[in-house]
């Protein structure tokens, strides 16, 4: 396994601020990924609210594209697609 990037933060979070939590593990040759972000305090503030539905929408979009014979490039496609 290789560790692409190393952050040490040291600074406290803050009222409105935002959390992101980037997670991966390997598994007899497979490899799992998975991001999370979420407002520390629990409320989004406006912004924050846009970008987390816009995410949300354009998850939600992509995994309408799956089924058997669709491939990752397609739903990457969908993707790009969506967030233009």
């Amino acid at each position: 396994m290789e560790i692409i990037y190393r952050i040490q933060f040291l600074q406290t979070f803050e009222d409105g601020d935002m959390a992101l939590f980037d997670m991966g593990a390997e598994y007899n040759f497979y490899g799992s990924d998975i991001t999370c972000s979420f407002p520390v305090n629990g409320k989004f503030i406006s912004d924050q609210q846009l970008i987390s539905n816009s995410v949300l929408n354009a998850h939600d979009d992509v995994i309408s594209t799956m089924k058997p014979g669709v491939n990752w490039v397609d739903m990457h496609k969908c993707l790009a697609v969506v967030g233009a």
